[in-house]
């Protein structure tokens, strides 16, 4: 009888390893929204470690209404290429980041290549007008609205106190191939369909997200919201 317990112990066990070893492989996989905000929030926390004087200022984005994160933006094509890219966007609402808004960028100006390459965009928006043409259709850079490379390095005094060169500023982390002139005519667009998977609601619009009204905001848009606010204070 010992013995038959004593096995009976060792089986118990060797089933309780088995399950353990399994639990990964239960676990909810990511979603792709869930993935592309780990993907946003790590190429956010790359360019918070770029010295101001290699080309990267965070001083308009504490000045712009909004912003786009966009990483591995492709430029693609074996004749003509040009560029496409998912990921998000975040607006300043009563003086805090907003949950992100899931966009797209498709086009730009065409060129002669045989290559793919990819680099993460930072698009800061600076005036209300910018923002307010993306989330009633889309946004053509350069049709209307003005792209240009964003300022390097801190300037003296506030964004504000400066004229700006354009109603949408643009950093690339590739900047050995990049241009703004490249994004002219590139569309920025709200992706209807990511929104509603990743909240979880049919009804809630991009006006609403970016507007506060996201009664559960997930950890995953928690993290981008802090680290945003790290990098505006």
């Amino acid at each position: 009888m010992a013995r038959r317990v004593e096995g009976c112990g060792t089986g118990a066990a060797w089933l309780i390893l088995l399950l353990l070893s399994c639990l990964p492989s239960l676990a909810r996989p990511l979603s792709d929204q869930e993935a592309k905000l780990r993907e946003v929030v790590g190429s956010l926390e790359a360019w918070s470690d770029v010295p101001e004087a290699e080309g990267f200022s965070a001083a308009p984005l504490r000045e712009a209404h909004a912003v786009a994160l966009i990483p591995s933006v492709v430029k693609v094509g074996l004749v003509v290429g040009g560029r496409y890219g998912k990921g998000v966007l975040c607006a300043r609402h009563q003086g805090q980041w907003s949950a992100p808004l899931f966009v797209t960028l498709r086009g730009g100006r065409f060129g002669w290549q045989i290559d793919a390459q990819a680099t993460d965009l930072v698009l800061m928006f600076m005036t209300p007008e910018s923002l307010a043409a993306l989330l009633d259709g889309q946004l053509t850079l350069g049709g209307g609205f003005a792209v240009a490379r964003g300022p390097a390095g801190r300037p003296p005094a506030k964004a504000t106190d400066q004229p700006l060169e354009a109603e949408v500023y643009v950093y690339a982390s590739s900047r050995a191939w990049f241009d703004a002139a490249m994004l002219e005519g590139a569309v920025l667009q709200v992706v209807d369909q990511d929104n509603r998977v990743y909240y979880g609601r049919r009804d809630l619009g991009a006006w609403q997200i970016l507007g506060g009204e996201v009664e559960s905001v997930p950890a995953s848009a928690k993290r981008l919201q802090a680290r945003l606010a790290e990098m505006t204070q």
